[in-house]
């Protein structure tokens, strides 16, 4: 039976995917990407408060991406295909509303769709905390604060929903806007004592502990520098022998004492590894970047589009086509996963 991916695999397709999305205005790439990543993001289990709470999320998605779609037709009256008018003299939306307009910004929403579903399939696939085991020791800070920015939403949504199942379970409900005040209160107490949680556990990891790498005492890097200073100085006034002596000096002093005063390193949780199960998948995002990166540098017209002025079927490539499709390489093992091996007798 096929095994799940590893979180490096996982994190791997993203970049791929992700880079198909950011390089092209095509909008066959981008509903074959679509289409691709949905299929993946089904195939996955979606019982998580975090995958319910993303899948709210993608909604409000399909709503900003229609929103797009509107703007850009009452905002850009430029294009061969019209459809309607507005009166010429009503500011901003006044004019023709075009085919060309509609198209471009449904362009838009489907990029911004990709990435939401991007986003969505590994935050349900891979735990966070796999995700964080990952992270560089020197770029912990920065990752885990934008892995806490990620998941705020989802959360905040999660919480709403849990507040007001329990509202509906003591029969309260909704009614005017003073009552928001019933459910803003509970949300804000959940987020203080996810903050507080994050916080102890972060703080029980070593997470922020400065007790790593070197602390040299100041007078050692001090005589260490005036040293290399007196050396430096006996070279440039012609006492080339003592001056090297000096330099060396110091920097043996320099190293003795980095060796000396070394801190042990923070325990860290094992890391997540790959496996032969990730080949697949490793091979699938692997030639997703060669073939984007490929078509990149032949300057490949495919990957441009613009409805404007006239608009005309966008023109395709066997090679991103390929490309777009190997996103869904990931749903192959998942349903494998979801109809168990027959028993033999």
């Amino acid at each position: 039976m096929s095994q799940r991916y590893s979180a490096p695999a996982w994190l791997l397709w993203v970049i791929a995917v992700a880079f198909i999305v950011l390089t092209t205005r095509n909008p066959v790439y981008l509903g074959l990407v679509l289409i691709s990543t949905t299929t993946v993001y089904l195939t996955l289990e979606q019982r998580s408060a975090i995958a319910m709470a993303w899948s709210t999320v993608l909604r409000i998605g399909v709503v900003i991406a229609f929103i797009s779609v509107l703007f850009n037709v009452l905002t850009v009256h430029i294009g061969d295909i019209q459809f309607a008018r507005l009166p010429n003299s009503w500011p901003i939306v006044g004019g023709p509303l075009t085919l060309n307009a509609a198209v471009y910004g449904l362009i838009s929403g489907l990029a911004l769709l990709c990435l939401l579903m991007i986003a969505a399939t590994l935050s349900t696939a891979v735990d966070r905390s796999a995700l964080v085991r990952l992270i560089p020791q020197s770029l912990g800070t920065i990752a885990i604060a934008g892995t806490a920015a990620l998941s705020m939403f989802p959360q905040t949504i999660a919480a709403i929903s849990q507040v007001r199942e329990a509202h509906r379970a003591r029969g309260l409900q909704l009614r005017s806007p003073q009552d928001v005040r019933r459910l803003i209160i509970p949300v804000m107490n959940l987020g203080l004592e996810r903050a507080f949680g994050l916080a102890e556990t972060m703080e029980s990891r070593g997470f922020g502990n400065r007790q790593t790498g070197l602390r040299i005492p100041a007078w050692v890097s001090l005589t260490s520098l005036m040293i290399m200073t007196g050396g430096v100085v006996m070279v440039g006034i012609g006492f080339a022998g003592i001056g090297l002596v000096a330099i060396v000096l110091a920097i043996g002093l320099f190293a003795v004492a980095a060796r000396v005063f070394r801190l042990q390193p923070v325990a860290r949780y094992r890391r997540s590894t790959l496996n032969r199960n990730d080949i697949p998948l490793l091979a699938a995002a692997a030639l997703m970047i060669s073939l984007t990166s490929l078509e990149l540098a032949l300057g490949s017209p495919t990957l441009t589009y613009s409805t404007y002025p006239v608009m005309v079927f966008p023109a395709l490539g066997i090679e991103m086509i390929v490309a777009c499709v190997l996103a869904a390489i990931p749903a192959r093992s998942w349903i494998r996963m979801s109809y168990p091996e027959p028993a033999h007798a």
